[in-house]
Order: structure tokens, then sequence, then C-alpha cells
């Protein structure tokens, strides 16, 4: 396993990576690009990316990690962050394909990395994506471990909260304010993004007040 700091072209913009590239002749044809979770570095927490790109590569999957338009060392996006990081994603698919000779590429998010995994999916190439957000919850491990009793309760309370926490956010901290904590961070870019261009989060008005 070797890697490569490389740079690709998203709309004029160069974008920053790494390329876990596995052994010569033991890389299979998928590959592997990996979304970190929001206004994070290509490493992610503890270095987790790093460690999960050289683990993928050992076994056969060449993997790209790269920082998002406007984070580590990639240039400012031209767009807002949300459709230049949808676009980063394609162009390092687009990449990978043809820097690796990968012909099916898996996306990995986490957090927000998985809502923009799952958003981009309709690049061409693209297998699928692993979203980790809250997954552990209905790991028949922890059951078996006895941690959890009701699971699918739990499991289900646990996306309510999620989702509850994000729609008050919404409320509570209007648009155009600056938001510094990363989580809260987000939750906004997620919540504005799905309620801007899906209807499916609403802000209605009556009688004096406001409901989201």
């Amino acid at each position: 396993m070797k890697e490569r700091v490389l740079g690709f072209d998203c709309e004029g913009a160069s974008l920053v990576g790494i390329l876990a590239e596995p052994a010569a002749g033991s890389a299979t044809d998928v590959g592997v690009v990996i979304i970190v979770g929001g206004p994070q570095y290509r490493a992610g927490s503890h270095r987790q990316f790093t460690l999960l790109a050289r683990h993928l590569a050992a076994n056969g999957y060449p993997t790209l990690r790269f920082d998002y338009p406007g984070q580590g060392d990639s240039r400012d996006p031209a767009d807002g962050e949300i459709p230049a990081s949808l676009e980063a994603i394609r162009a390092g698919i687009a990449f990978l394909r043809e820097r690796a000779g990968a012909q099916e590429v898996v996306v990995v998010g986490l957090r927000l990395g998985g809502t923009l995994a799952a958003l981009a999916a309709d690049t061409p190439g693209f297998v699928g994506a692993d979203l980790m957000a809250l997954w552990n919850v209905w790991d028949p491990k922890l059951k078996e471990l006895g941690l959890v009793k009701e699971q699918e309760e739990v499991a289900k309370a646990m996306y309510d909260s999620a989702a509850s926490v994000a729609l008050r956010q919404l409320r509570l901290i209007p648009r155009g304010d600056t938001i510094n904590e990363d989580h809260q961070r987000n939750r906004a870019l997620i919540s504005n993004y799905i309620k801007d261009t899906t209807g499916a989060i609403e802000w209605i008005t009556r009688d004096g007040k406001s409901y989201v």
C-alpha cells in the first residue's frame, strides 16, 4: 500500500486529496471515495479517515479522501458550500475512476458527508453510500451484549431526537447569523438545503406565530 498527495480540478478550482493505492497487482476494480462530515480536514477526527483509507487500500480498494473546497489545502469554492461540496464529490469520483481505473465507486460518508454522499448518488459510476449516521443503534451485537433491550424503540427515539434538534435549531437561529459551533453549522447546512430544494421542511406563519 502506498499513498500519494494529488490535486484534481473541480470547476476551475484545485482540490487536494490523498490517494491510498493497493500494492501492485492486488487492486480490485472497485474504488472508494471518503466524504468527511462537514468542515473537517481530510484526515478526520483522530485520523479516522486516514486509518480507514489505509485499511481499505491494504485490502485491495483504491481509496481517495480529499478536502472540500475552502477547507484544508483546497481552494475556496466559487459556489455555495453544499453545491460546491456536491461538485467536489462528483469530481472526486471521476478522478478516482480515471487515476485508479476503478470501474465502480463506493462513497462512504460520515454525518453531513453521508447526506452529501446520498445527494451525489446520480453520479455515473456511483455504486452506493454507506450512511454512518447512528448506524450502530441497530447493530444486533448491542442486543446480544445486553446493552439495549427495546432496540427498535431506542433507535426510533434517537432518530426522532436528531430530527427535532435540527428543526428546533432552524427556528431558533435565523439565517444570516454566524454559526461557529461545528455541529450546529452542519445541522443548519442540512436543514436549510432540504428546506430550499425539496420542500420537505416548511416554514409556516399563522396567527402571528411561526412553525417549522
